[in-house]
């Protein structure tokens, strides 16, 4: 498994027009009603629809500990020098064989504006230089052309299809498997 940072509260990552820090408190209430919306929270495996806010409120203490202590790392991204409005939210977990999963959501209102793309941009570029990963992974619904170009733009490859357990739908789905190793370049 990949040595993985202890990640500290002011941690941020910055891109010419978005800011990706720590979820706070404060940020429940957007959480639940972005990630919440129907059209997110369906290409998801573990966001509820409806998304009550304590389950938010849960959430953003169980990611802010995790962070904490090295488990993962899950950031908001937000506007700018805007911290407060949240727009979706990237994460990356370490998984087997020095590889690293990631996954993110974008705010229905925020579609189509590129700013999936730069957020996982900057988390790759964070994750091969902050960690041991060889290889970072991740799935998508195959009912998500829009999150597979996300991928592709940022230079992963689709490896292959599979189905995947989706909790928070009650069942197994088929999605598109995609991998980027070290060294990437992303996709013009």
């Amino acid at each position: 498994m990949s040595v993985w940072p202890v990640i500290q509260a002011d941690f941020r990552l910055q891109t010419p027009r978005l800011r990706l820090r720590c979820p706070r408190d404060e940020d429940a209430p957007q959480i639940a009603v972005l990630a919440g919306d129907k059209d997110v929270a369906e290409m998801t495996a573990t966001i509820p629809h409806p998304y009550p806010e304590a389950v938010a409120t849960a959430f953003v203490a169980k990611a802010r500990e995790s962070a904490f202590l090295g488990r993962d790392l899950t950031l908001m991204i937000t506007i700018g020098d805007d911290d407060e409005t949240v727009v979706g939210l990237v994460s990356a977990k370490p998984a087997p064989s020095d590889c690293t999963s990631i996954a993110y959501w974008i705010g229905r209102r925020y579609w189509g504006r590129g700013m999936a793309t730069e957020a996982v941009k900057v988390l790759l570029a964070s994750i091969f230089s902050r960690t041991t990963t060889r290889i970072v992974i991740t799935n998508v619904r195959v009912t998500n052309p829009a999150s597979a170009r996300v991928l592709e733009k940022c230079g992963f490859i689709r490896i292959g299809r599979t189905e995947q357990r989706f909790p928070a739908r009650g069942q197994t789905l088929p999605v598109e498997q995609f991998q980027i190793e070290r060294g990437w370049r992303t996709a013009p």
